[in-house]
């Protein structure tokens, strides 16, 4: 009796998953007949088409807003509209799964113990999407500065939620993640318009130094700013 027992658990176990569920979903699915299934499906698409432009309305408005506001740059503007179109495409989905009569509700649930292995699973880009958070928060940089951050440096050419993309003057492109970013020291070269450079001349022993020092300026101020 007792591997019956169990085999009846393990039968229960499955019709109570969502996979179970959804094939017991499918199943009356075949009996609702073609034209029902049709209405069903047409109407739920319809409903996805509807949010799309949803969507995309709301982040072009949004995108109007974010670029009229002053204390918002590009890097904050741009991932604040990923959330958002990320969050209303997963609202979208539960909706028109919840239209087509699959029970959410338990699903749900279950995401806070998915989540928690996805997290141990996933460490390294939660740990690019937080270091993200940071950099879009404190705004470092900004997209066509010349940073360098720990060995590398460059032009910041676009950043999403996971990487920073930098092109150097011989024509490199650097992928770095954000976790990498935001763990080293970061030096924006372009965050002030005119900076110190360092400039170091060796001249002989004995030399009159304020020749040296006409001759220097003699050729700083033949450049033109």
């Amino acid at each position: 009796m007792l591997p019956a027992i169990m085999a009846l658990s393990s039968e229960a176990a499955v019709s109570d998953s969502f996979f179970g569920r959804l094939m017991y979903k499918i199943d009356g699915w075949t009996q609702l007949g073609p034209v029902s299934f049709l209405i069903t499906l047409g109407t739920g698409l319809l409903m996805v088409l509807v949010g799309k432009i949803l969507i995309v309305w709301l982040s072009r408005i949004l995108r109007r807003s974010l670029a009229r506001a002053k204390k918002i740059n590009d890097l904050m503007a741009r991932f604040i509209l990923q959330l958002v179109n990320i969050v209303g495409w997963i609202f979208l989905i539960v909706a028109f799964l919840q239209h087509m009569g699959l029970n959410m509700g338990p699903v749900l649930a279950g995401l806070g113990i998915t989540g928690v292995i996805l997290g141990f699973a996933f460490q390294e880009t939660i740990g690019n999407l937080l270091s993200g958070v940071m950099i879009v928060i404190n705004a470092p940089f900004r997209i066509g500065d010349y940073i360098e951050a720990g060995a590398f440096s460059g032009t910041v050419t676009d950043m999403d939620m996971i990487c920073v993309i930098l092109s150097t003057p011989d024509n490199k492109k650097i992928t770095m993640s954000n976790k990498l970013v935001w763990s080293n020291p970061i030096v924006n070269y372009s965050n002030i318009e005119r900076r110190r450079v360092e400039l170091s001349v060796s001249v002989a022993y004995g030399t009159d130094l304020q020749v040296v020092r006409d001759v220097v300026w003699k050729m700083l101020n033949s450049y033109s700013e």
